[in-house]
């Protein structure tokens, strides 16, 4: 058997002989530069215990190794240099790239002969053996220690509940350790019982949505799209279609419309559903605007019966809403302004109301966790994940008959002052700020810890909806449960309402990137989830029921379990394994466990991205040099740009979203700034003064004028 690698693992050639009993281990390794094999090593099978790793051996026939240092001198056995190879393997060098080959190949300063450089630290022993000492760029110096990374991941490594691991040094000089987890079976009892019983329950749910009273449901959903078209022709006259001309091409739409390049795929989306109502006719390639702006008296529609008066207020938000929509789509940051400010009256939560199945549905959604809440008989940790629909935050927790743990995971950091107010009796409440629409990789304390999952109409919102999910499931407990409710029609609604304020879906990254549409069916959301590595025990779809011609907001609500394994890492016993391994400055100082170790393109580990996650990737701008001392005002929104960040501001040069700001982290800038200095700031400044100097001084003249203009009503 052929084994192969930098580190491989003094505690692995003992479990092969144990299982194959006669075999012979050969250790291989090389460079692709040299004929991929350049070296081979007979491993005993009593591997001695002074070994930290299987060594290299010795060259193979018609290869050589040299251990040289930095003067390409031959070092004295036992003493380290770095290793290079020679012989008749050796290519001649990269193809069509001539620094590279002048950098790794070089000829022997005696022989002449050409020799490549592998990067690899090494020495031999007296018996002509080659040990392996670590990639010379896996060495580091810290505290004064020289340290090689690659020692502490092959310790790592040899722990029988690791899989694989990798070890990085911060840019705070601190080692960060990622390891990867065995996994074992379950150790949590079998639910197919209460699986069952849940099943039954969302039977007869079913039954009692089917028997509900549904008339004029139909009718409502008509005058509800039209309200929105007519919503739509009324918008794009007033940015100017028609004005000119009343027939154009889609290029000459979008050039009219003047918008910014995010909100092109929503426009299209408005132009197929006035072609779709009749309200834009389709000739060919081009659209004409030549009819009449419609403008239907809703309020009087005699249709509308007893939600007449809920279409009346739909048309006239509309109404006063125009303008703010056309700002959003002409004017980058205007969303988030309106998020702040609250001026935007047509939010998620807002229009949830026009959702006339929604009551219901969310009786439903309520009924199952308090089913779920008593089925679980014991203090439960619950995490709900915050979006912007009207939450049932306080219902969830009424339901918990027991005391326990309730976490609201605020996505937006929008709600976390609203809910900190409210009392929550026997619970132990919080919240708990964290993206979970970031890529997998590390979720925090939160990992394999909650009971259930609450999910209300939050998920579609992640960019990548996998992603999302697989992170929900590795914060959920083995056989953990997620609830979860959402929206599957994208109607004319939504596209007049709600795709504002989330910038025309143009953040969406997976397969739904392509349409532009941000809302799933219900059976995509079963493949998503079993993808993730869900299992589903029962749902309740719109579809499912007779709605008659209702279309609604297609819900569905799903109950689903998480059916990984438990994984077999326990922090404090590694942390004791380490450290009785390793010397005290060679144990790291922060620890994450992580399902996969994330590659590159050519399949190396991403040490990047784990340098992101380990706190290194805070700090990403780089200032050309240090300034003079900060003025009182840089100092003074220096502190707060490095509450928000999460890094030192040195320089009031540098520019908040090369620091790793984003949307979510300016949102958080404004709330903390009218939360510390008392001084109302608009996105937007932000956004025109990224730069820290600039910034402060706008916020100065801000306070200034405010104070002014507080001193004058007294």
């Amino acid at each position: 058997m052929i084994l192969s690698g930098d580190w491989i693992s003094t505690a692995l050639p003992a479990k092969i002989y144990g299982l194959f009993g006669e075999v012979r281990i050969a250790a291989m390794g090389g460079a692709t530069e040299a004929s991929i094999w350049s070296n081979v090593f007979d491993v005993p099978r009593a591997v001695p215990e002074d070994w930290r790793s299987i060594p290299y051996g010795k060259p193979l026939a018609n290869q050589i190794y040299y251990v040289l240092n930095e003067e390409l001198l031959e070092c004295p056995d036992w003493v380290r240099g770095m290793l290079y190879i020679g012989g008749t393997g050796v290519a001649k060098g990269y193809l069509n790239d001539r620094r590279r080959t002048e950098e790794k190949f070089v000829r022997h300063p005696l022989t002449g002969e050409v020799l490549y450089c592998t990067g690899d630290l090494g020495r031999y022993w007296a018996d002509g053996n080659i040990e392996f000492l670590g990639r010379a760029d896996d060495q580091v110096k810290l505290d004064g220690y020289r340290i090689e990374l690659g020692e502490i991941k092959n310790v790592l490594r040899q722990h029988p509940d690791i899989a694989d691991a990798e070890v990085i040094r911060t840019e705070q000089q601190r080692l960060a350790a990622f390891v990867c987890s065995r996994k074992v079976g379950s150790r949590s009892a079998n639910i197919s019982e209460k699986a069952a019983v849940i099943k039954a329950h969302t039977d007869n749910m079913r039954k009692r949505l089917e028997e509900a009273e549904l008339q004029g449901f139909d009718v409502f959903d008509r005058c509800l799209d039209e309200i929105c078209i007519d919503h739509m022709m009324r918008t794009l006259r007033e940015m100017g279609v028609g004005r000119e001309r009343s027939v154009y091409s889609e290029e000459q739409f979008l050039t009219c419309l003047d918008i910014r390049e995010e909100f092109v795929p929503l426009m299209r989306h408005w132009l197929r559903l006035l072609v779709q109502a009749g309200a834009v006719k389709k000739n060919g390639e081009v659209y004409d605007f030549s009819g009449n702006c419609r403008e239907t008296d809703h309020a009087q529609d005699e249709r509308q019966g007893a939600h007449r008066l809920l279409l009346e207020k739909l048309h006239e938000d509309l109404r006063q809403n125009l303008p703010i929509c056309i700002k959003i789509m002409r004017e980058k940051g205007a969303a988030l302004e309106a998020i702040c400010d609250h001026s935007f009256g047509l939010s998620a939560a807002s229009v949830q109301k026009y959702n006339l199945l929604s009551p219901l549905f969310s009786d439903c959604f309520l009924e199952l966790f308090s089913l779920l809440a008593k089925q679980r008989g014991r203090e439960l940790t619950v995490l709900e994940l915050g979006s912007r629909m009207q939450g049932n935050t306080q219902q969830l927790i009424q339901a918990m008959d027991a005391a326990g743990t309730y976490r609201y995971v605020d996505i937006d950091g929008e709600k976390e002052q609203e809910l900190a107010a409210a009392p929550y009796g026997h619970v132990d409440f919080g919240t708990y700020t964290y993206d979970i629409r970031s890529e997998a990789l590390y979720v925090g304390e939160w990992y394999q810890k909650a009971d259930i999952i609450v999910a209300d109409n939050a998920l579609h919102r992640a960019p990548d909806v996998e992603t999302a999910l697989v992170n929900v499931r590795r914060m959920l407990k083995p056989r953990g449960i997620l609830l979860l409710r959402e929206y599957t029609e994208n109607q004319p609604l939504l596209l007049s309402t709600v795709a504002f304020l989330e910038e025309g879906f143009s953040q969406l990254t997976d397969e739904r990137k392509i349409r532009s549409l941000p809302l799933l069916s219900a059976e995509k959301w079963e493949e998503k989830l079993a993808a993730a590595g869900f299992e589903m025990i029962s749902g309740i779809s719109q579809k499912d029921i007779k709605a008659g011609d209702y279309r609604g907001a297609g819900e569905c609500v799903i109950v689903a379990k998480n059916s990984a394994q438990e994984t077999a890492f326990e922090l404090p016993a590694l942390e004791r394994y380490l450290n009785e391994q390793l010397p005290d400055y060679m144990v790291p100082e922060q620890i994450y466990e992580i399902d996969k170790l994330p590659l590159t393109g050519n399949g190396k580990v991403d040490v990047k991205k784990l340098s992101s996650f380990a706190g290194g990737g805070k700090n990403m701008y780089q200032p050309a040099q240090k300034t003079d001392a900060m003025t009182p005002a840089e100092q003074r929104a220096a502190k707060i740009w490095e509450k928000v960040l999460g890094c030192s501001i040195d320089s009031a040069n540098v520019n908040f979203f090369r620091c790793g700001g984003d949307s979510l982290k300016a949102i958080g800038l404004v709330n903390s700034i009218k939360e510390e200095l008392g001084v109302d700031v608009r996105l937007s400044i932000l956004f025109e003064n990224p730069e820290l100097a600039s910034f402060a001084a706008e916020l100065e003249t801000l306070s200034q004028g405010q104070s002014f203009a507080e001193e004058g009503i007294l």
